[in-house]
């Protein structure tokens, strides 16, 4: 039987074969391409040359973090004829950030805004669903920008998305938030002014069955820390990373602050528990956690508190001070007037080989020309960033200087400076644009520490 139907298989085979014509290189040449996938054999348009070279043009846009050429890259894509690959859609959208110590004015922030909503419009028109990676993007960039209402409206439309997947059962195509997005969520309400939405969205967290992490634990310090409790921050740190004897009771449950918000467990829901979430290792404070403290503690004007952290604490656990923590510990000397204390600070950063950055300078510039009204330090201040750490000071520091000198009436000195400032304006270019093309008259400082979240993906 078996060698029977292979006869007729393969006779078969052979008469079709006979049957079809021969191709040549005259008749391969067909607007088409085969193409092989995991199911089955299909037709896919050859694209032409330009759609070709743009589509590396983008790729290479992407690779390289060019803003302003994926933007321009992207938009030749949809304007050509053929349809967009639904992957790039997503690549562009994750494209367009604020980047992390870069100076942003409203008009470039709004540039930012309307291209990931032209994306998502795009994403939405060619029924393109947002992962996981896209909320996340979202929920760091609205929180950024301090834009609670639309952060609020993709967490309810991520929330949605969730419970639908939830409904067809478990798949690997399911929307499933980590602890990484909630603490996205958490940072965009203390961005966003709403500190007190944090607590709220831990117990989210924590019903959802992800266990907090280090970064979790840095968040709800400084959420305690905006609120002015600084009770709640010792206690979340305590909790968090203080070893405590443990005394075990006969017969009575004790829950900690961490546990999971699950309902009391049988035998086989337990033995499933162990295997598939062992024991997590007690967590460590990072340099993250320390910034979070000193923070706390600068805002109810407690300056020995924040030494003892430096000179005790960070010992105490092992953790080397970082620029982060440095640069915060300056802004709180800067602004209560404690320059010597602010001072040996810095020099502590130079004996430790840390390179202090734009912030630093920014506390320390501020506090000479607008509180102690100085523009003659405050202008030494600017060469030196120039001439020892090659820093480029920022168009606000010029404005600044300017109208000090202009109040002092040292008119001579404010045109000097003034000339300074628009040859400064002219060579900066914005990181969104390409360089011919103009860059807005007014800048910011965005300080928010991306590396720490970063580092949670």
């Amino acid at each position: 039987m078996f060698n029977s139907r292979h006869a007729m298989l393969f006779r078969a085979t052979a008469r079709i074969a006979t049957t079809q014509p021969r191709l040549t290189p005259a008749t391969t040449a067909l607007p088409f391409r085969m193409t092989h996938s995991a199911s089955s054999l299909r037709l896919r348009p050859v694209e032409s040359p330009a759609v070709a070279k743009a589509t590396r043009s983008f790729r290479d846009a992407v690779r390289k973090r060019n803003q302003a050429a994926v933007w321009n890259t992207y938009n030749t894509l949809l304007n050509d004829k053929v349809k967009v690959p639904k992957g790039y859609h997503a690549l562009a959208l994750q494209s367009f950030r604020l980047k992390a110590l870069v100076a942003y004015g409203p008009e470039e922030i709004e540039t930012v805004k309307e291209r990931l909503l032209f994306v998502l419009n795009e994403m939405e028109k060619d029924n393109v669903p947002l992962d996981i990676r896209d909320y996340n993007h979202l929920f760091e960039f609205f929180g950024r920008t301090g834009d609670w209402e639309a952060c609020t409206r993709y967490w309810n439309q991520m929330q949605a998305r969730c419970a639908e997947d939830a409904a067809h059962g478990p798949s690997l195509s399911a929307l499933l938030p980590t602890a990484y997005t909630y603490n996205l969520y958490m940072r965009a309400a203390i961005a966003s002014g709403r500190s007190d939405q944090v607590f709220g969205i831990l117990k989210d967290m924590r019903h959802a069955g992800i266990q907090p992490n280090v970064f979790t634990v840095d968040t709800l310090i400084e959420a305690h820390g905006q609120l002015d409790d600084l009770k709640g921050v010792e206690r979340v740190f305590r909790d968090a990373f203080e070893k405590k004897a443990v005394v075990k009771k006969k017969n009575k449950k004790t829950f900690s602050f961490w546990t999971l918000n699950t309902t009391a467990p049988d035998t086989l829901t337990h033995h499933v528990r162990q295997q598939l979430m062992p024991k997590q290792p007690r967590m460590k404070p990072t340099a993250h956690t320390f910034v979070a403290l000193i923070d706390a503690y600068g805002r109810q004007r407690q300056l020995d508190e924040i030494n003892q952290i430096y000179r005790q604490m960070l010992p105490t656990y092992n953790v080397q001070p970082t620029l982060a923590v440095y640069n915060s510990m300056i802004r709180w000397y800067c602004q209560y007037s404690q320059l010597d204390r602010a001072r040996r600070l810095f020099y502590d950063m130079e004996r430790a080989g840390i390179k202090p950055n734009l912030i630093t300078f920014n506390y320390i510039f501020r506090h000479e020309a607008l509180r102690e009204q100085n523009p003659w330090r405050a202008e030494a201040l600017l060469d030196m960033m120039r001439k020892i750490y090659d820093l480029q000071p920022v168009q606000s520091m010029y404005r600044a200087l300017i109208k000090v000198y202009n109040r002092k009436n040292r008119e001579d000195d404010a045109d000097r400076l003034f000339q300074v400032y628009m040859a400064a304006k002219e060579s900066s270019s914005s990181p969104l644009s390409s360089p011919s093309s103009p860059s807005p008259s007014s800048t910011t400082i965005t300080s928010h520490s991306s590396s720490s979240s970063s580092s949670q993906q």
